[in-house]
Parts: C-alpha cells; structure tokens; sequence
C-alpha cells in the first residue's frame, strides 16, 4: 500500500471515530441523558439497552484520537523533512497543540454553553471534586494538545523509549488514582492536570494529560512501523487487537487490578468501565477494537465508495470538532424530545446532514495551501 492510500484508510477511520463522538454528544443536547463514567463515584445503570450499547461504542472516540494524532505526527514529520529543518518541524508541531488547546478554551467551551441553552432537564451522575460551580473546562483537547506540545520535544527518540514512556504513563495515572473515600477531597490543580479528573477551585479537567499522553506515544510509534511495512503493521494491529481483548476479558474476570471499579458480572456490568481517568480495562476494550477496525478499513474501504462521506469527516476532523456542538444546537431548537434514545439518533444524523456540506466547503479551502503554511494547522 502506497503512503497516499494508507493515509486515505486512517481517514475513513478518523470520519467514523468522528461521526460515533456527534452521537455521544447528541446524547446530552438532544436526548437531555449523558452518564460520566468517573472514578470513586456509582457507575451508570442504563434501562435503554440501544442508549447503553451506544455509549459503550462511543468509548472508542477519545483513545483512537489520540492513537490517530500520534500517528499523523509521524505523517506530518516526513511530509515536511526534506524541505523544513527539524526545529521548524518541532515549532510547528508546538504551535498546532496551543491552537488545539485555544480552540477549546475559545470555541469548543463556548459551543457547550450554546448547547447546554437547549438541556434544562439533563440527567447524569455526581463528578468527583468539591463541586463547585464550573468556569473553566479542560478537556479532549486539552489532552491532544498538550501531548502534542510534549511529542513535540520528544519526537528524536526511538520507538523503544517511546514505547516505555507511554505505557509508564498509563500506569502511573492507575497509581495516582485515590480510593474512592477521597472522590469528594481536595485534589491538587496539579493532579487534577497530570492525572486525577473532576473539579477544583471552578477549574473541571475531564481528560488529564497523562493517559492520553501515552495514547498519543503508542500512536506515534504505530505510525513510525507504518511507513516501514504497511501491510504488517496493520496485520500485526488486528493480532494485537484481538490480544487486548482476551486481556480485557481477563482484567475483568480477576476484578480489582486494572478496573478502578469493582467489576457488576453482567453483561452490562462487563462493558461499563471507567473512563476518567481510562483504566487498564477502558483502553484494553478501546484500543482492540480501534486495532481490529484500522485492519478492515485497510483491507476494504477502498471497495465501498459510499463512505466517502465518512471520508470527508475524517480529512476535516478539528474543523468538525470545533463545530459540532453548534451544530447540535441548532437542530436541538426544531427537534423534540420523543424518547431520549430516538430523538437522539434523530438528531445526530440532523447534525450530520448539516456539517457535511460545511466540512466539504473547508476541505476544498484547505486543500489549496501550501503544506508549510501555517492555517494548514487548524
């Protein structure tokens, strides 16, 4: 497989990633539901089994943005090498994650105001912290942005120290996690940052740096095996992926170690697991299903013409982030609720049907700069 078609599958899979996270948001701003899965706080009970098995597919969204942003370093690292020095690579690698970072803070937050205008019954769970009101919200892309900023600096490295990094990270934010006793206590802004989701002092992080950091690391390290085999790597992801699964089911099955909740042995009970921060049985589940699909799409995406729509959302995957929640907004001032999990689905492919033509227009833009120009980053 050449460098454009390899590019062109992680598309199709960065598009659906994309598409199943509209859905879990159109959750709160149109079906007025949306469960957290925190640590030390209950677990969410569902009574709609379509609303539980839509969370439980929406999980793969945040680890395979990470995994994708790591891999696309590697991408955009040699599109530039022969032409840029390795500090202008490095400069613009840090300018893209403060870009990433402000258009949270800037736009992204401001689209959860706008539609949260829109949910005056939601229904969701206690978050840890001391409950005060939020002001300030950190989260996915915060985590990609930061990472991106730290992957920036360490992008000299090899695979193998990389590789050491992320999976320390990983496991010290299971270390770093306080029993449950602890869930309402003060929490450090630092921890809250590094490691320890929830809220202190008005400041909400929902997404640390840490895990998502290695996320990022095994992305990065990914993408590098790509540009050496293709074809390997992606065979080498579907017999990883079906191994994180068996461990799945193993760090279930053995309890305690790896869950950050005791484990319910039901089949809900078995796929409700703790995200904020992931747990070794969170990223386990996620990241064997995001390996499975990164081998299919390799193998047949380029057979089914119609998901070029999905494709289009993949290339315009900030623009759509960043735009999404008005989105939702909008159709959530026509819509009414007639059942939480169909208005929902409703929704979600309202929303769809508006962004499509905007991201088209974005890519058309986009697709004529140059690859050192700067607005190449947003």
């Amino acid at each position: 497989m050449d460098n454009q078609s390899r590019i062109l599958s992680l598309d199709y899979i960065r598009g659906l990633v994309i598409v199943l996270m509209l859905l879990d948001h159109a959750s709160l701003i149109i079906g007025h539901t949306h469960y957290s899965e925190y640590w030390g706080v209950p677990l969410p009970q569902y009574s709609d089994t379509l609303a539980f098995m839509s969370r439980v597919i929406t999980h793969l969204c945040a680890p395979a943005f990470c995994v994708l942003m790591g891999i696309g370093i590697v991408f955009f690292v040699q599109k530039r090498i022969s032409s840029l020095s390795v500090p202008s690579i490095r400069k613009m690698l840090i300018i893209r994650g403060l870009i990433l970072i402000s258009i949270e803070h800037l736009i992204v937050n401001v689209g959860w105001l706008f539609g949260s205008l829109f949910v005056a019954d939601f229904q969701s769970l206690p978050s840890p912290g001391d409950g005060k009101q939020t002001f300030l919200l950190f989260s996915v892309l915060f985590a990609l942005g930061t990472s991106m900023i730290a992957w920036g600096f360490l992008m000299h490295l090899r695979s193998i120290y990389i590789i050491l990094i992320s999976v320390s990270a990983i496991i010290i934010t299971q270390v770093l996690v306080p029993e449950s006793s602890q869930v309402f206590s003060d929490t450090s802004l630092i921890l809250r940052y590094l490691a320890i989701p929830g809220n202190t002092s008005h400041v909400a992080v929902l997404y640390p740096f840490l895990p998502w950091f290695g996320l990022v690391g095994i992305g990065i390290v990914i993408g590098r095996c790509l540009t050496l085999d293709c074809k390997k790597t992606f065979l080498g992801l579907f017999i990883i992926g079906i191994v994180l699964l068996m461990l799945f089911i193993v760090i279930r099955i053995f309890d305690g170690v790896g869950n950050l909740h005791a484990v319910e042995f039901t089949f809900q009970g078995i796929f409700t697991v703790t995200k904020y921060p992931p747990s070794l049985a969170y990223i386990t589940l996620t990241l064997g299903f995001l390996f499975i699909l990164m081998f299919i799409a390799q193998r047949f995406t380029h057979s089914l013409p119609f998901l070029n729509i999905i494709k289009t959302f993949g290339q315009t995957a900030l623009f759509f982030y960043a735009t999404h929640l008005y989105a939702l907004g909008l159709v959530a001032m026509i819509i009414t609720t007639i059942g939480v999990t169909l208005s929902m689905y409703i929704g979600w492919l309202l929303a769809l049907a508006l962004l499509y033509p905007l991201c088209r227009y974005y890519l058309a833009r986009k697709n004529q700069l140059a690859l050192e120009s700067t607005k190449r980053l947003f």
